[in-house]
């Protein structure tokens, strides 16, 4: 029997600054992805800019994710999903930035026993606003995660 499936809608993706290495994994809220596991699930597909993330999962019919190809930075890149021949695209735009790079580390040398202010200098960590909507910046030291990240 032949089943009309719904057009998918993209209702909003998260978060919408990544990095432009790729790797990052893209929330994408919507409707009528399909189910998340059938023997006769559309296939799905997620498009950033020209580039197909490196996989696609439907979470269910409203949720889906993608991990997120390599992307050329400072561009913003239309976001589409596609659910077996119907093809959806986000009203906004997802922006690639650029590799961080680190220049300097000020103090040098901290002890083991005690919390240490430590200040990074270098390009592109990200945006400097707390809306969530860039990646998170994580600082490790040796094998020690850091607290307050600002």
């Amino acid at each position: 029997a032949f089943e009309f499936l719904p057009v998918p809608v993209v209702h909003s993706f998260k978060p919408m600054a990544i990095s432009a290495a790729g790797g990052t994994v893209v929330t994408i809220r919507g409707e009528n992805f399909g189910p998340a596991t059938s023997s006769t699930s559309p296939s799905v597909e997620v498009v950033l800019g020209t580039s197909s993330c490196t996989s696609s999962t439907v979470l269910n019919s409203s949720t889906l994710v993608c991990v997120s190809p390599s992307l050329a930075p400072n561009v913003d890149h239309a976001l589409l999903v596609k659910v077996t021949s119907a093809t959806v695209t986000a009203n906004d735009t997802l922006t690639a930035l650029p590799i961080p790079t680190l220049n300097h580390i000020s103090p040098s040398y901290g002890y083991a026993e005690e919390a240490t202010t430590i200040e990074l200098f270098g390009n592109f960590f990200g945006p400097a606003t707390a809306s969530g909507m860039g990646p998170s910046v994580e600082v490790q030291v040796g094998v020690r995660n850091c607290k307050n990240v600002t």
